[in-house]
């Protein structure tokens, strides 16, 4: 059975519809927000319809200045940096999107292991910052290649880099670096 749809649309800034009917949709033009009849009658404004607890839950404000993120979606150990003193390879796949300090008062080395030992996605990346007095070399295990120039170590202390993923079993390495 066909429906005839109805758009209502306003350019005053913060106004909502009173009323709408059944099949009516109202745009206010000068907010960006779209509001529709709810099955109780009532006029509500369309919002995107994830589960709570979905990570990636985000509302903005009509122009894009406020936002917040479901409590349960990011938590300080995401966001904060994640330091080290010494490197288990297995730990990569936890480090993605992080920022990593390393620490270690000794020379650090970073072993990237195969796609076949840890999955990870082609595009995902580390950032690494050594913080310490230990020189921080990245390798790559047998069958991976690093690509990095002029070589595979962190230059100095506070020196950084990101390491990126660019093919299955081959990652760049960019930054402040050294041979």
């Amino acid at each position: 059975m066909p429906q005839t749809i109805r758009i209502r649309r306003s350019t005053t800034a913060a106004a909502v519809p009173s009323s709408l009917l059944t099949g009516e949709i109202a745009i206010n033009e000068a907010d960006g927000i779209i509001y529709y009849r709810n099955s109780s009658g009532v006029v509500t404004e369309f919002r995107s319809r994830i589960a709570n607890g979905d990570k990636g839950d985000v509302t903005t404000s009509s122009n894009g200045a406020t936002w917040t993120i479901d409590a349960s979606a990011v938590t300080y150990d995401k966001t904060a940096p994640y330091t080290i003193t010494t490197f288990a390879s297995q730990t990569l796949s936890t480090l993605l999107g992080q920022l990593v300090l390393c620490a270690s008062g000794t020379a650090t080395t970073i072993t990237v292991p195969t796609n076949a030992t840890t999955a990870i996605a082609v595009g995902k990346r580390i950032d690494f910052v050594q913080t310490g007095a230990g020189q921080v070399t990245f390798a790559g295990a047998s069958g991976v290649t690093l690509q990095g120039t002029p070589g595979l170590k962190l230059r100095a202390q506070f020196s950084a880099c990101s390491l990126i993923k660019t093919a299955t079993d081959t990652w760049v390495l960019i930054g402040d670096l050294s041979a």
